[in-house]
């Protein structure tokens, strides 16, 4: 099958984001995965501006705990079945993974759902959906949020991922599909 899902990326620089300290050392319950919004403020600053020089700004950003031993919801991140794109980081839990899903025919559909943090989603019922790829994302990788997906962290540790949703710059909300994305991130792009 065609990756349409997940590549990593060398950005010619490792970003360092200060949300993530605050948010691990001020989370009170492990043993529950959870949702964190992250100001721009908080991300290195030499994410935007070479973002911008893409011609890509950031919609908005957040955090995604996943505890061990636990899969997350299947879902698309947004309210739309779209393809769009998000560069994701992930710390701790090596051996975790993204898993992403066709819906099996007869399906009821997804439903329209809201995060913790008030961002929308649609959800599936993983029993009506069968897994057609899966990737361990890396530091950092450009991911297809707009398709079916979950985590699947059967590992020991805690999973952290900062997470960065794409649209092209000065627009509202025009997510940035998945191969023109790949376009745009090509020199980006890490072999295999």
């Amino acid at each position: 099958m065609d990756n349409r899902f997940a590549r990593d990326l060398d950005l010619g620089f490792t970003a360092s984001i200060a949300a993530l300290d605050r948010i691990r050392s001020s989370y009170q319950t492990p043993e529950k995965s959870s949702i964190f919004k992250v100001n721009l403020s908080e991300l290195d600053g030499r994410i935007c501006p070479f973002l911008w020089d893409l011609g890509i700004s950031i919609f908005h950003s957040e955090v995604f705990y996943t505890s061990p031993g636990r899969f997350t919801t299947v879902h698309v991140d947004g309210p739309d079945l779209d393809d769009h794109c998000k560069i994701n980081w992930v710390y701790g839990a090596p051996g975790s993974r993204m898993v992403w899903y066709e819906e099996a025919p007869g399906s009821s559909g997804p439903r329209s759902m809201r995060t913790a943090i008030g961002s929308s989603y649609l959800a599936y019922d993983a029993d009506t959906c069968n897994p057609i790829f899966h990737a361990e994302i890396g530091q950092p990788s450009l991911v297809n949020a707009g398709f079916p997906h979950n985590v699947h962290n059967d590992t020991n540790e805690q999973r952290w991922c900062v997470s960065l949703v794409l649209k092209y710059a000065n627009t509202e909300r025009h997510f940035v599909p998945w191969d023109h994305a790949v376009e745009i991130f090509a020199p980006f792009l890490k072999s295999g």
